[in-house]
């Protein structure tokens, strides 16, 4: 079927273009282009271009894109299971070697690996083979990287997890592993190749924009199956807890007084042109000034932008409404470009240049401001949010234990989701947020339905009374394969009969635990 704007936001249609684009691309024998694919599935809260991207195997096989759909609490249940099995696979192989676990804890976890790997489809057996066989090839050929001399923990290199078991890989999974399996994280990666990384998507988005510029001077149709565009249903009651609601921003500073000051000014929009240039470029009257930023002239925008007397209130309304060329030109004008106001302003101008934008989100190194602007739903850049993100993961790395329980006290849930990889295989500050009991119940519960929580973690969660009081909290905790057996036999029995029926017909779930039920 043909979309139409009817049917579906203009955004939505934009990106749905751009995938069918990416994907006739592939189609046709060229590159897929997986990093924007991975950008959108990571960022877009559209179902209906979360499920073209999942219906499309030749992205879904590729583990970043997964991973980025697993990340994104909108993708479709009916996609989700399977990605969660195929990455807790990679993640239960990944315990398998800690020298910490009994033979019973290597038991259930051998268990939950057979059934896990037996219940994927052929094709999805495939793809984790394979995607062993690589990480086999990435730790024989990656050099080391040992920590600098002297460096203190916290800030050293985070360095690669533990190899998985070759006896299981080579056996149970059907996967030959002469070398050490390492399942890399976002924590092993470099500055160096972060930056390259950048850069790279930096180039596939232009060449992706390129194409889908020319599929549309061709007059090609978007055309996307009607199954495709159905919503998800909402998620049953006992999902995970909604965040808080957040505040509604405060009115822009000075926007009433700007409004008022255009009316005062009213007569010089009458003015001609010419004349409204001159004044826009001399004037140091604030009520004209404010004024000529409503005004639709993009000379007359230009002739703002080089006035001293411009004060930050009509430089905001300025900034948020440029076109591209006004806003190439607050970016060069860099006595109005520092100012906050005006680069809040350009972080949700849809014509910003990418290079002022990138510059703006470099200039943040706080949490709360990072987190403000990955949150915000009026920036709409993905260049922007990921790059946002990367500044977080960095900041963060960098923190003392102590100085990063304070900000996940403040954050909470919020910045366990963005930096999901790095908290939770971080053993250590998962148990201390547990077991101090200062962190939200939602934090609680997103460890608890976390497919790479570690097992330890899980255990603590179990074992305090505090936690499992809350019911969604000891149904999360039943559902998660890696749960440890013993926990999962004392809380199954708190589930009520409906919850039990569906652990005894999930198939995600090991045999075992499925019986208990």
């Amino acid at each position: 079927m043909s979309t139409s704007p009817g049917r579906l936001p203009e955004r939505d249609v934009h990106y749905l273009k751009l995938l069918k684009t990416l994907k006739a691309s592939q189609d046709a024998g060229g590159g897929g282009q997986t990093g924007v694919v991975t950008r959108i599935a990571d960022w877009i809260d559209s179902v209906p271009v979360l499920n073209f991207i999942c219906a499309n195997p030749g992205w879904c096989d590729d583990w970043g894109v997964k991973e980025a759909l697993l990340h994104n609490d909108l993708t479709p249940a009916r996609w989700r299971v399977e990605l969660e099995k195929q990455v807790a696979i990679f993640d239960l192989l990944r315990e398998m070697d800690s020298p910490e676990l009994s033979p019973d804890e290597k038991g259930e976890i051998q268990e939950d690996l057979k059934y896990l790997f037996k219940t994927l489809s052929e094709h999805d057996r495939a793809v984790v083979k394979q995607r062993a066989k690589s990480l086999a090839r990435s730790a024989k050929d990656a050099p080391k990287r040992p920590a600098a001399e002297g460096a203190p923990a916290a800030t050293a290199e985070v360095p690669a997890e533990p190899s998985i078991s070759q006896e299981l890989l080579a056996g149970d999974l059907g996967v030959a592993s002469p070398e050490p399996v390492v399942a890399h994280s976002d924590g092993a990666v470099t500055e160096q190749l972060h930056a390259a990384e950048e850069d790279a998507f930096a180039a596939e988005w232009a060449a992706a924009m390129a194409e889908m510029e020319a599929a549309e001077d061709d007059g090609v149709e978007l055309v996307v199956d009607e199954e495709l565009l159905v919503e998800e249903e909402p998620e049953a009651p006992t999902a995970v807890e909604p965040e808080a609601p957040e505040p509604e921003p405060a009115p822009e500073e000075l926007e009433g007084a700007i409004d008022e000051s255009a009316a005062a000014a009213a007569p010089i929009a009458q003015q001609p042109v010419a004349a409204r240039i001159e004044a826009a470029a001399t004037s140091h009257d604030a009520a004209v000034l404010g004024a000529l930023a409503h005004d639709p002239s993009e000379d007359v925008q230009l002739a703002l932008v080089r006035n001293p007397s411009l004060a930050d209130g009509p430089a905001a309304i300025l900034a948020r409404r440029a076109g591209s060329q006004v806003a190439a030109a607050i970016h060069r004008e860099r006595r109005l470009f520092m100012r906050p106001m005006v680069q809040k302003a350009l972080l949700e101008c849809p014509n910003a240049p990418s290079t002022a934008l990138l510059e703006i989100v470099n200039s943040i190194s706080d949490v709360p401001g990072l987190m403000g602007l990955i949150k915000s739903p009026k920036v709409k850049f993905l260049e922007v949010k990921a790059k946002a993100r990367h500044r977080l993961t960095t900041i963060f790395r960098a923190l003392g234990p102590n100085e990063k329980m304070a900000v996940l006290r403040r954050a909470g849930r919020g910045i366990i989701k963005e930096l999901w990889t790095d908290f939770f295989r971080d053993e250590a500050l998962v148990l201390r947020c547990i077991r101090e009991k200062q962190v939200d119940s939602g934090t609680v519960l997103e460890i608890a339905r976390s497919s790479i929580a570690p097992r330890k973690a899980l255990e603590a969660i179990a074992n305090t009374a505090q936690y499992v009081a809350n019911y969604q909290v000891t149904l999360q905790l039943v559902l998660n394969p890696k749960t440890p057996r013993q926990a999962v036999t004392k809380l199954i029995r708190k589930l009520n009969p409906a919850d039990r029926r569906m652990v005894k017909s999930n198939p995600s779930l090991p045999e075992s635990v499925r019986r208990m039920a």
